[in-house]
């Protein structure tokens, strides 16, 4: 009965009464995604994080990356600095010094043995004849080049100044000296020192 009376109903409406005023036409470019509009933001917003990213994380670096921080947090004088080789870092080649004395490496290692008789000869004028004849190398962590820097700096002060110098090395956990001279005594160094005063003792 429902159905019949909408039929009734719609069949009363005036027809003509309907026109059409304008014409649908199809669009030359879709209403959504703008893309000059999302690639704008994205750039923006992601250059705005990249900044906020890079100044947070050079914010909460603590590490000593250049000689002037280094200085300025340590209060104290940069002797040298020995720049990175990868000849090196591989232990292809430890001992610059005599494998290749004209490298930037073996520069550095005369610019610190000059610092340090620089500073051996301040050091004797002001406390009036008492130089110091000892050089203490060591650092934080392990890999960090104690080796690869006492053993350069002793062939410095050996083969180039004609100085008698006693390299004595004191890592009882991981000693690796012996290897860089190519010594092969079992025990070499303050391990096998300690090792033979144990046997004396017993």
């Amino acid at each position: 009965l429902a159905r019949l009376k909408e039929t009734d109903v719609s069949s009363q409406l005036d027809v003509e009464s309907v026109e059409i005023s304008e014409d649908a036409y199809l669009p030359s470019e879709p209403v959504k995604p703008k893309e000059l509009f999302v690639l704008a933001a994205g750039i923006l917003i992601g250059g705005g994080l990249g900044l906020v990213l890079v100044a947070g994380s050079n914010f909460l670096d603590n590490k000593l990356r250049t000689v002037d921080r280094a200085e300025q947090k340590i209060g104290l004088p940069v002797m040298a600095a020995i720049p990175e080789d990868k000849r090196i870092q591989k232990k292809i080649e430890p001992l610059v010094m005599l494998s290749d004395p004209g490298s930037p490496v073996a520069e550095a290692f005369r610019s610190l043995r000059a610092s340090l008789a620089m500073h051996d000869c301040s050091s004797y004028n002001s406390n009036k004849g008492s130089s110091s004849r000892s050089i203490l190398i060591t650092s934080s962590l392990p890999g960090e080049g104690k080796s690869f820097v006492s053993t350069n700096l002793a062939v410095a002060y050996a083969s180039q100044m004609n100085m008698k110098t006693l390299l004595i090395e004191a890592d009882l956990r991981r000693p690796g000296i012996d290897r860089i001279f190519g010594l092969k005594t079992p025990g070499a160094g303050t391990v096998g020192a300690l090792n033979d005063l144990e046997k004396w003792e017993t």
